[in-house]
């Protein structure tokens, strides 16, 4: 039997999305191996083999797209600045080590940004592995902050803690015959027909969220949002709110369309049986993350299901930019991602099927069973996704999108 190409499991994962966002999407899939493997996160678990030791590992509550950018600043429901782990829209129950060796992995193909040569990238895996057991085996939980935070973490927490609200909006928000309006700019704020607004907002004044307080939920605009990598071509909006007279009286609402995770779209671990999928990504979010995002909360739009967050100042994510060139700042960063995904297992561990802490410490007792095949693994995956990249450039995109060929 013949294996499907690669562009044919590509369009085929794809299917449904819209054509002009996922044009986006495959443009920037093109600018790089590592841009490429944040937007094919499918692939990744669909080339696993069925008898590879990371099936067989634990069960935790994973993000399912840990890359080295799935991670950033955000401003907690109590208020405060934390670090964490913050893209949940692949989460699920399943094995822990796929988590692991998908970061790996994003070592390897991440290497030429981050100014590594071969022999780098495999000692920082070798680091991660290393401190992912040790924090494990401890079995302690311990809470990512700006005062216990190193390097890179810290630097970023102290940037976003002195950033305005005012500052944040500059760029976003403007006025239009003296009302409020989302100032909109090709790659970020995208116009939407009336009939899409009026859905959208008729939505919102059904969410929860709105339903606590729409005194303070007064919406003012609505637009298309552009962000991320892997899910553009979904649905996704931004809402321009008034709360009470101040300066801090406008705020955004990011609201995205969540859909089944690629993991299980491959393989069948069971589930709990969430209300939906949104439902399924605050649910474990709130779960793994030490303290989980200001305003987190779902609402549906017809049939699907979306993520509501409030976007703010005290939010920013990571890119490879802030570790080019610098071993020391990276090998910093590696360190505070195994201690993260450690604790995110053991502070979520016996929920619903999860590991318990003695299984995780157990488990991270036998790490000379498993460490080296993950190593070697995410070493010769990250060659896959090189070839898969230099394959994928070569392809005009139009050929990904019929659709757009008929208009």
């Amino acid at each position: 039997m013949t294996e499907p190409s690669l562009l044919h499991r590509i369009r085929v994962y794809n299917r449904g999305r819209i054509p002009q966002m996922l044009a986006l999407k495959y443009k920037a899939m093109s600018t790089s191996a590592f841009v490429f493997l944040r937007g094919t996160d499918h692939l990744f678990y669909e080339d696993i083999p069925k008898d590879s030791p990371l099936l067989a590992s634990p069960k935790t509550w994973i993000c399912g797209d840990l890359h080295l950018e799935n991670l950033g600043s955000f401003k907690g429901d109590n208020g405060l600045a934390y670090f964490d782990l913050n893209d949940f829209d692949e989460a699920a129950l399943a094995p822990c080590l796929l988590d692991i060796a998908r970061f790996a992995v994003s070592i390897h193909v991440g290497a030429d940004d981050l100014q590594l040569d071969a022999r780098g990238a495999t000692a920082q895996v070798k680091a991660f592995l290393d401190r992912y057991v040790q924090t494990l085996g401890r079995g302690y939980i311990r809470v990512l902050e700006q005062e216990t935070a190193t390097g890179v973490v810290k630097n970023l927490l102290e940037a976003v803690a002195q950033r305005t609200h005012r500052e944040f909006l500059t760029g976003r928000v403007g006025e239009k015959k003296n009302k409020p309006r989302l100032i909109l700019r090709p790659g970020h704020y995208v116009a939407i027909s009336d009939q899409t607004r009026q859905k959208v907002d008729e939505a919102f004044r059904k969410s929860a969220l709105y339903k606590v307080d729409p005194d303070y939920f007064k919406i003012r605009d609505i637009a298309f949002r552009i962000a991320g990598t892997g899910s553009l071509g979904l649905e996704r909006y931004v809402v321009l709110v008034e709360g009470r007279p101040g300066k801090n009286r406008y705020a955004l609402i990011d609201i995205k369309e969540a859909q089944t995770p690629s993991l299980l779209q491959k393989h069948h671990f069971r589930q709990p049986a969430w209300a939906s999928q949104a439902e399924r990504i605050i649910e474990i979010e709130r779960r793994v993350e030490a303290v989980p995002p200001a305003l987190l909360s779902t609402l549906d739009i017809g049939e699907k299901s979306f993520v509501v967050r409030k976007l703010q100042p005290m939010e920013d994510k990571l890119d490879l930019f802030h570790f080019r060139g610098k071993i020391k700042r990276c090998a910093q960063f590696v360190d505070t991602v195994a201690d993260l995904c450690a604790w995110g297992a053991l502070r979520s561990g016996g929920r619903q099927g999860s590991a318990t802490a003695d299984e995780l410490i157990a488990f991270a007792g036998r790490a000379a069973d498993w460490k080296k095949y993950v190593a070697d693994y995410a070493s010769k995956y990250a060659g896959k996704v090189r070839r898969d990249h230099a394959n994928f450039i070569k392809t005009d995109v139009s050929e990904l999108l019929p659709v757009l060929k008929k208009t």
